[in-house]
């Protein structure tokens, strides 16, 4: 058949290209391993008991294989975020109170304990900005560290809101940080007429 419903997901392999939803696209390569296993469940035919386990193998099988594509999606939509500024909206964990959670689109990233500013408390559904420090493959998917006592949070809330230094008359030289308690900034004008 041309058609096989696994666990309320429906997989077309003979689907034309127009007609793929790209949320849910498949691999070539991956998509004829999985015509390959039907193939081999469908000539074989064995026992009832049998029939199952293959059928949950298969199950298995293609729910990886669309939690890898939507992994690599996350991966690579957030890869090149590292070193920027995002906004999210805080999100609270009663499992895990020392992290902050904060959703940014539909991916969750991690603000730990040692990346938040002293004394600053984060109430569920606050918009909050936050530095990306890193985005790595986990055990779980995409994990994405962001922080809000890190120097460059600085530098990027700067470069928003002054002008002068998008446009290149004055650079920031030095950022020394106690998030929570100070910060100091040493600039210097690179056009005449500029204090």
């Amino acid at each position: 058949p041309a058609l096989t419903c696994i666990s309320n997901v429906v997989v077309a392999l003979n689907c034309p290209p127009a007609l793929a939803d790209p949320e849910l696209h498949v691999i070539r390569a991956q998509a004829a391993l999985v015509r390959t296993l039907l193939a081999e469940l469908e000539e074989v035919a064995p026992p009832r008991s049998t029939r199952r386990l293959a059928a949950a193998t298969a199950r298995q099988v293609i729910s990886q294989l669309f939690r890898k594509a939507e992994d690599d999606k996350v991966f690579g939509a957030f890869s090149g975020q590292k070193g920027k500024l995002i906004t999210g909206i805080v999100q609270q964990d009663v499992k895990d109170t020392s992290n902050v959670h904060v959703a940014v689109g539909d991916v969750e990233a991690l603000l730990p304990r040692r990346e938040q500013v002293p004394g600053e408390r984060y109430r569920h559904g606050e918009r909050i900005r936050v530095y990306v420090v890193n985005v790595a493959r986990g055990l779980k998917g995409p994990e994405i560290v962001v922080s809000r006592s890190h120097p460059e949070l600085v530098r990027r809330l700067f470069e928003r809101e002054v002008p002068e230094l998008v446009s290149g008359a004055v650079s920031i030289m030095a950022i020394a940080r106690e998030a929570g308690a100070r910060t100091k900034i040493a600039v210097r004008a690179n056009t005449e007429g500029v204090n």
